[in-house]
């Protein structure tokens, strides 16, 4: 029976996986189309802006909340767990939607946005409303994510709909159809939690609030890093490059996401069943552990070497067919390599905070972070935009192996204590 729930739940996290990384990357073509390359230049360094202020918001508790909620007992707790959690949510909502219109209006007054700034924060509003009330994490624990799985499906194909209605499309119509489709999954599972469960919203304990948000500030800062390192960096590059340039990190960018991506379901599935090993019998849990490590590293190789093969007709059909210079081609196919130090880090990621390594994940992430947030911006400043690559890519690298080697070290110090 446990193999079974399992099963599901992988399937419907492989599923819903599938969704949110297929439909930013299938609508590109139509967004080029009717954006056209400048406007859509303008989506990817909104959209990415909008993802800075999403990972505050989201804090630590798809994983500290789903750790807590595998201790809950009954009901009442979880009721208690969620209303926390979204009330701590909606704070930082309130936080991140006031930074954001400072951002715009001090550091992008001079782009020239199709959008004004307070309009771009009330649609940021919309979107992160939404995302809260999604609660993700509690679908993760009770391992019942087929709810999201439907419920995501039906609000994208309504959002690809919503672009082929019949009026003038504009920058600001779209993002706004994207926050509205956010808002929809979440009011479908806030009703579904309050009408097929026991689960109920309350007014949550301010003192439990302070704490849980304390708890979880080490993996907080670690997500924070790790954006500083990967999202952040369509930020720089929208920011510094040609629309062109843009408009192909982009599509490299889902590309490689989206490759690396197919993994993550298996890492969320694993993360439950790995906790139990580990409590119950070490050597199993090294051994399952080394072993999926090595086949997502292969996996991951031979996905980039792939897609690296294919890269004309990728471009060709994504950018709706606009000419492209060479150096913009090998832009776009040196990115595609980074799926392989994403599956790495993600997974080694897992397994330290298995270990309750938080705060030396915090660090790793952090440090690296900050040494990227200072280097991309340099580096696009003042050397040739390929060198933007390097920089990005020996980052990462840098991260993939500290965390490895951290992970062995554990493994062996576990093993010798067993």
């Amino acid at each position: 029976m446990k193999y079974k729930v399992f099963s599901l739940n992988l399937s419907s996290l492989y599923g819903m996986q599938a969704i949110l990384t297929l439909f930013p990357i299938l609508i590109i073509p139509l967004l080029v189309k009717v954006l056209g390359i400048d406007g859509y230049a303008d989506y990817v360094l909104i959209v990415a802006l909008f993802g800075m202020f999403e990972t505050v918001v989201a804090y630590s508790f798809r994983t500290t909340a789903t750790r807590e909620a595998s201790h809950v007992k009954n009901d009442g707790e979880m009721s208690e767990l969620i209303s926390s959690v979204t009330g701590i949510r909606l704070l930082l909502a309130a936080f991140a939607v006031l930074v954001f219109f400072f951002v715009i209006e001090i550091f992008y007054s001079s782009k020239e946005l199709e959008v004004s700034g307070i309009t771009l924060s009330f649609i940021l509003a919309i979107r992160l409303v939404g995302f809260i009330f999604t609660n993700e994490w509690y679908f993760q624990a009770t391992q019942n994510t087929k709810v999201l799985l439907v419920t995501t499906f039906v609000s994208r194909v309504l959002f690809v709909a919503y672009l082929f209605l019949p009026r003038d499309i504009d920058l600001g119509y779209v993002l706004l159809g994207n926050s509205i489709m956010y808002t929809f999954v979440g009011c479908i599972v806030v009703c579904y939690i309050q009408r097929f469960s026991g689960v109920k919203f309350v007014i949550p304990d301010v003192g439990t609030m302070i704490t849980r948000f304390k708890n979880g500030k080490d993996l907080f800062l670690s997500s924070l890093g790790v954006y500083f390192y990967t999202n952040i960096n369509t930020v720089f590059v929208s920011s510094f490059l040609s629309s062109e340039f843009v408009a192909v990190y982009s599509v490299a960018e889902k590309v490689y996401r989206g490759a690396s991506s197919l993994f993550a379901p298996i890492n969320r599935a694993f993360y439950p069943v790995l906790l139990r090993f580990y409590k119950e019998n070490i050597n199993k849990f090294s051994r399952v552990t080394v072993n999926i490590y090595t086949l997502q590293l292969v996996a991951a190789v031979v996905v980039s070497v792939g897609l690296d093969y294919f890269k004309m007709p990728i471009l060709q059909y994504f950018l709706d067919g606009q000419p492209l210079t060479q150096e913009a081609v090998l832009f776009f196919s040196h990115f595609l390599y980074l799926t392989i130090l994403f599956v790495v880090s993600a997974f080694t990621t897992y397994v330290l905070i298995i270990f309750n390594m938080d705060k030396k994940v915090k660090q790793i992430t952090v440090v690296f972070g900050f040494v990227n947030v200072i280097t991309v911006p340099l580096v696009l400043n003042f050397l040739p935009f390929i060198y933007v690559f390097w920089a990005v890519f020996i980052i990462m690298l840098l991260v993939s192996l500290v965390q490895t080697k951290e992970c062995i070290s554990y493994l062996r110090k576990a093993k010798r204590s067993a």
